[in-house]
């Protein structure tokens, strides 16, 4: 789904935006996709009062409480999710997130698969600038952690 909405967004990026909620997964194969979009809300499993859905077609509609305001007219709250939930947007303006692997694929310049070591010695590589300063400052760092071009 996410391959088909980022297939679907360059063809007309001006004028094409997607929001998403999905399962929060970060060991799913579709999860480094995510990396294109904004995480705009976190949802934390079991959180009360956050999904609703039309009152008719619910079981016991009685108990359940009205969403009033927040959720529109003759909707109820559901239980929430039983994993964690995440929205997720995107649009021409939507500045992608790095992961650690990204990171040094910019800073070492293509760097091979005898890099992949280097990701879990670099602390805090989440966002990267792309500021020589913060290239040689974290090349210093993984030099003094023993770091060489592969063989």
């Amino acid at each position: 789904m996410l391959l088909k909405m980022l297939q679907d967004f360059w063809k007309d990026p001006n004028n094409t935006s997607f929001t998403v909620v999905l399962q929060k997964s970060a060991t799913a194969a579709w999860w480094p996709l995510t990396y294109h979009f904004q995480e705009i809300v976190y949802i934390p499993a079991g959180t009360p009062n956050f999904f609703s859905r039309p009152r008719s077609g619910t079981y016991l509609p009685e108990n359940l409480q009205d969403a009033g305001d927040e959720g529109g007219a003759d909707r109820v709250f559901i239980q929430g999710a039983p994993f964690d939930t995440i929205v997720l947007f995107k649009d021409a303006s939507t500045r992608p997130r790095i992961d650690p692997h990204q990171y040094l694929h910019a800073c070492l310049g293509h760097y091979s698969s005898d890099y992949n070591h280097l990701p879990s010695l670099l602390p805090g590589t989440s966002v990267c600038y792309f500021q020589t300063q913060t290239f040689y400052e974290d090349w210093k760092t993984l030099r003094t952690l023993g770091a060489h071009a592969p063989q």
